[in-house]
């Protein structure tokens, strides 16, 4: 005893979107498979054999699934993100404090904000405080190396003006 063959409509409910299939135009006695980028003439089948097909299809069409990301690597890339753009806002606050009449409200804020990067930097960054300080010493201590106010170029032509965006 044979089994008995699919119809067109049973053979898509099977293949639950994963392919489709048509009455084929040149002869409607034939299936028509079409999936993403896929395109095949049968002959009608029974449902096992229709099954084993879809299987080979699945591995064709389906790419690989992406590992998914673990809460630490989603925290992680949030983390790195957030820093970035809070790095830029600090640099757009820097603007704020650009004019000549400063005063040593301003200045006081600047040296408490100081502290704390130099805090974070050295926890981040295992980088004891002294040697951030001294980094910092040598910026401003190196012959003809003033540095410039924020937005504007060093003497030497590096830092370009970046306007803030925040």
């Amino acid at each position: 005893m044979t089994e008995r063959k699919l119809t067109i409509e049973e053979a898509n409910r099977i293949a639950d979107g994963l392919v489709t299939v048509s009455a084929d135009p040149v002869d409607t006695e034939l299936w028509r498979v079409e999936g993403d980028g896929l395109v095949e003439t049968h002959e009608p089948m029974t449902e096992a054999s229709w099954r084993r097909m879809l299987q080979g299809y699945a591995e064709q069409l389906t790419p690989p699934a992406k590992p998914s990301a673990t809460p630490q690597d989603r925290a992680r890339r949030r983390a790195q993100a957030d820093i970035a753009s809070l790095a830029d806002w600090i640099e757009c606050e820097l603007e704020k404090f650009d004019h000549d009449d400063v005063a040593w409200a301003d200045v006081n804020t600047l040296e408490f904000v100081r502290e704390h990067l130099i805090e974070t930097l050295e926890r981040f960054s295992d980088v004891s405080r002294r040697e951030i300080q001294r980094s910092l010493d040598e910026l401003h201590d190196a012959p003809n190396n003033e540095m410039p106010a924020p937005g504007q170029r060093m003497p030497d032509g590096s830092f370009p003006e970046r306007n803030c965006t925040m």
